[in-house]
């Protein structure tokens, strides 16, 4: 304890080539021997093998908890350093020097940093197995046994193997319920009393006083990030999760801090490494359900995590599954779990991981985007709403006014259909002024030949009355006169009428197709106020129970 790798070598070196001749000379000699190690790793296995020869004999190195080196060095070339002395001990299959190593199986993925030496190790690795209930049994009652003492009911050794089967690592957690027992022991009757086994809570209850002496020893300082730790390795339902050391480490921006951590509580039986098949890393749990159960700190860390707890899963689980798709945009929590999740990251002030971390931003920021794209919707709505209302009145506006001109059309056909009728009649009546004027022509041609008959039988009376007659030629003429003027009048007259008929017949016309585009226009004025009742009530349900102040 407390020394490096390399000197505890030297130490054992240094007896067979010690020439100090007092204690800071051996001090001197002991520093000089740890640089030749460092610099020379065949040096162990010379000075090992000169030893050997000397006394005609075969060496064994053991190096008991190999683990240690990587739970107790932080220091990657020691460790390095170290491993090459071991790997040029055991170079030579033919030399008198053998090197057994222990190590605890969850270590073994460790040993990848160093590819010659873990070649050379699986070479000859073996593994030792689990006790069985029956073995259990003997490692609880031989040593008690040994020392004169025994159990004075045998349902306390039951309670113990019940406990201790369904654990990974039993030994350590029997270590401490044997340790607190044999502290409670009755000296008097030699006796270890059940008693003293229910006062200290059992098998779970010795775990506990182990886990608070651990924690007391990791200082306040490491405080923060146990809790941290702890409460990631139980499940929102307070029982053990398994979960990936690569998980772990991502709770401290500092290299290497998690990975001590958890190194230092696997040295002291807390928690346990199982490494995965492929060498495709390691994962942690906690060493036995009891201490999620019986251990005062961690049940107070629960309670006062009760209600992140869940949420907590659920974000590692979400940030795993987004950061595995690439971030894709798609995972992100939306609605009432991503208000929870921004609420969540204001009051949270446990660490978290750079992935999960990440995930929360990420939602928020989103969220907020959504919002504000929302906000901008229910502004454009509005705005289309008041132009589709303008262009609404607009429209209203122009339909009246082509009402109002379709009206005016139609007053003004109307005058034209009855001044065309007025002139229609004027011209019949002037017809009529003609065609009995005619007849009076006719009539007084007839009166003109009777004359003339007269005239040639009676001559006497045609000079008689000479003047009569040219007078009433006179007056004839002059009717004959009037009456071609009248009938000019009257062909005048009646193609005035018929244009007139005509101009009627097109300003009908023209209103009746003024007030068909009237109607069209009313139609499609209809048409667009029901269009833009619709897109307002589409805006009104998309909204919600939102108010535009709410949006705002």
């Amino acid at each position: 304890p407390g020394r490096k790798p390399l000197e505890s070598l030297a130490s054992v070196i240094q007896p067979m080539v010690a020439t100090a001749a007092n204690l800071s000379d051996e001090m001197d000699e002991h520093k000089r021997l740890v640089e030749t190690l460092r610099k020379e790793p065949g040096h162990l296995g010379h000075v090992l093998r000169g030893r050997a020869r000397r006394d005609n004999r075969r060496l064994l190195l053991f190096v008991d908890q190999f683990e240690e080196l990587f739970t107790q060095v932080s220091d990657q070339e020691e460790r390095a350093a170290f491993m090459a002395c071991l790997a040029a001990v055991a170079d030579d299959a033919t030399s008198p020097l053998r090197v057994v190593l222990s190590i605890r199986s969850d270590f073994l993925d460790r040993l990848a940093e160093a590819p010659q030496f873990l070649n050379d190790l699986t070479q000859g690795l073996f593994f030792l197995g689990p006790p069985s209930r029956e073995g259990l049994a003997e490692a609880i009652t031989n040593p008690a046994e040994m020392a004169g003492f025994a159990f004075e009911l045998p349902a306390t050794v039951d309670d113990m193997l019940d406990h201790l089967e369904t654990t990974p690592g039993a030994l350590p957690l029997l270590q401490f319920a044997a340790s607190r027992l044999w502290d409670a022991r009755d000296k008097a009757r030699k006796l270890l009393t059940h008693n003293a086994y229910t006062a200290m809570g059992g098998v779970a209850g010795a775990l506990a006083s182990h886990a608070d002496r651990v924690i007391t020893d990791l200082g306040a300082q490491k405080l923060p990030l146990v809790r941290a730790v702890m409460l990631r390795l139980v499940s929102p339902e307070r029982t053990r999760a398994i979960v990936p050391l690569s998980e772990l480490r991502e709770l401290s921006r500092e290299v290497g801090e998690v990975q001590r951590l958890v190194d230092q509580m696997v040295d002291a039986r807390l928690l346990v490494v199982q490494t995965l098949e492929g060498g495709k890393g390691s994962t942690v749990e906690i060493v036995h359900e009891s201490l999620v159960q019986n251990w005062p700190a961690l049940r107070r860390w629960l309670d006062e995590n009760q209600d992140d707890a869940e949420l907590i899963d659920q974000l590692r689980t979400a940030a795993r599954q987004w950061h595995a798709k690439g971030r894709d945009v798609g995972l992100l929590w939306r609605g009432d779990t991503a208000e929870e999740a921004k609420k969540f990251r204001k009051r949270y002030k446990g660490p978290l991981s750079d992935v999960e971390r990440a995930f929360l931003d990420q939602v928020v920021d989103y969220e907020l985007a959504q919002q504000r794209k929302r906000r901008s919707m229910v502004i454009a709505g509005f705005v289309a709403l008041g132009a589709i209302v303008i262009a609404a009145m607009v429209a209203l506006v122009v339909i009246q006014k082509s009402r109002s001109a379709a009206k005016t059309n139609a007053n003004k056909a109307e005058i034209a259909k009855v001044e065309a009728e007025n002139q229609k009649a004027i011209a019949e009546q002037t017809l009529a002024d003609l065609q009995r004027k005619e007849a009076e022509r006719l009539a007084a041609e007839t009166a003109k030949q009777t004359a003339e008959v007269k005239l040639g039988t009676t001559t006497g009376l045609l000079d008689k009355s000479q003047e009569d007659l040219a007078k009433t030629n006179g007056e004839l003429k002059l009717a004959l006169d009037a009456s071609l003027a009248n009938e000019e009048k009257a062909k005048s007259a009646a193609r005035l009428a018929e244009e007139n008929a005509k101009k009627a017949q097109a300003a009908a016309t023209e209103a009746q197709a003024q007030r068909a585009e009237a109607q069209t226009q009313k139609s499609k004025a209809d048409q667009l106020y029901e269009q833009a009742k619709e897109r307002a009530d589409r805006l009104q349900n998309q909204l919600g129970s939102k108010s535009i102040d709410e949006l705002k």
